[in-house]
């Protein structure tokens, strides 16, 4: 009797460049997923934002560098694309109603461009919060107080 086997590899992916050649034209690109991790199984969406900083205006390069490689360690695959973008200068300070918080950078849109771990209309929601993770104890605990 013969059967199929079932032959399931695993990857892991890890962005090792992400670099503005310019920044006084363009921020380094930001990631809407961690920069390190395992490919999933299934399609998933990801997106790569590459936010101008409307401080000045031209034609700017940037690196997008991915190194993907077998979880049994064998040979890396390298993917390195260079790009370029193209800026225009505009002010910043009107476009966002509130400013963007925890690093996050207004783009020429009025929107707030989050770094990772962050989302929210202004960056101002961290992926793990306080409220994410309910403390119970289930029997009264005392900490020591530092001085």
């Amino acid at each position: 009797m013969f059967g199929l086997i079932k032959v399931v590899f695993q990857y892991t992916y890890f962005f090792d460049d992400l670099q503005s050649k310019n920044t006084t034209i363009l921020y380094n690109p930001l990631l809407s997923i961690p920069a390190s991790g395992i490919i999933p199984k299934g399609p998933k969406i990801f997106q790569v934002s590459i936010p101008c900083t409307g401080k000045d205006e031209g034609v700017a390069h940037f690196v997008l560098g991915l190194e993907i490689y077998p979880h049994n360690h064998g040979k890396a695959m390298e993917i390195e694309l260079e790009l370029k973008k193209r800026c225009e200068k505009f002010e910043t300070t009107d476009l966002c109603k509130m400013p963007c918080q925890n690093n996050g950078r207004c783009n020429q849109n009025g929107e707030c461009e989050c770094p990772q771990g962050y989302h929210g209309q202004f960056c101002e929601i961290g992926k793990y919060t306080l409220s994410s993770f309910p403390l119970k104890f289930k029997k009264k605990t005392s900490f020591p107080v530092l001085r």
